[in-house]
């Protein structure tokens, strides 16, 4: 059975769906057994993911170099790159 009914009409229909609460609305709690951890926000990235974040960086620049772009390499150094220019 497929019905298209506007929503008022389907409430007068059916009066029992108006005071129908949205399942959303109910807060359910987190069952005893169950523990939850967030890292604190300042938490250090994981060893693999710093890693992999500088050797990326690293092609990158090395890219650059290859390809002469030397102006976009400076600009692609930190301050702490700048230091050893």
């Amino acid at each position: 059975m497929n019905w298209n009914l506007p929503y008022s009409a389907l409430l007068r229909h059916f009066p029992q769906l108006m005071d129908h609460h949205s399942p959303s609305a109910i807060s359910a709690s987190t069952p005893s057994d169950v523990s939850m951890a967030s890292p604190a926000a300042d938490a250090a990235l994981s060893p693999g993911l710093t890693q992999a974040a500088t050797l990326r960086k690293a092609r990158q620049n090395a890219a650059l170099f290859i390809t002469g772009d030397f102006e976009g390499l400076l600009r692609a150094f930190n301050s702490a790159d700048k230091k050893y220019v």
